[in-house]
């Protein structure tokens, strides 16, 4: 009798703890290819593809407050005559201003490689996370937030010719 209402009470304590996970707020967490768990919101448009440019300027686009995550995922396409060559620039700042729209003082985003020398003496230099698309196309890019707010600048290398760029940035985490 005794070993019957011990099993009485485990039984219900243990289905008001697994009751209680249900309870639990649902996040954006899901598992990545790592095998960690990533959470990540909606993708955020910098350039819906409704402004079409037409001289060779470089276009920074509107800032993003980055500080709670890990890295910036980049998804660009361009529609554009002829060969134009862009180049898309991750840029950061760590200014600490209420609002990234005003911040000032953008650094490109780098990364460190590290390699050995002849002598066998590791060397470190830094890489340009920038990266070009030729002509009508996409490219993606995944960066390391550098710096409390992130933006884009587009490169457009020649003058005359149409392009229009969309662009969707979504920052991540991993855990």
């Amino acid at each position: 009798m005794n070993n019957l209402k011990l099993f009485s009470v485990l039984a219900l304590c243990a289905a008001l703890v697994l009751f209680s996970f249900s309870l639990l707020p649902q996040g954006t967490a899901q598992a990545d290819r790592g095998g960690g768990l990533l959470s990540k919101p909606a993708p955020t448009t910098l350039a819906s593809g409704a402004t079409s440019y037409t001289s060779a300027v470089n276009t920074s686009l509107t800032p993003l407050n980055v500080f709670d995550y890990g890295s910036i995922q980049i998804h660009a396409t361009v529609d554009v005559t002829g060969s134009q060559v862009i180049t898309v620039v991750p840029q950061f700042s760590n200014q600490p201003t209420v609002n990234c729209a005003v911040a000032t003082n953008w650094f490109t985003a780098t990364v460190p490689l590290v390699f050995a020398t002849s002598n066998i003496t590791p060397t470190t230099s830094f890489v340009n996370e920038s990266f070009t698309i030729t002509g009508d196309g996409s490219a993606a890019r995944e960066v390391p937030t550098q710096g409390r707010c992130f933006r884009l600048q587009l490169n457009f290398d020649s003058a005359g010719q149409v392009y229009t760029p969309t662009v969707y940035v979504r920052p991540v985490n991993r855990y």
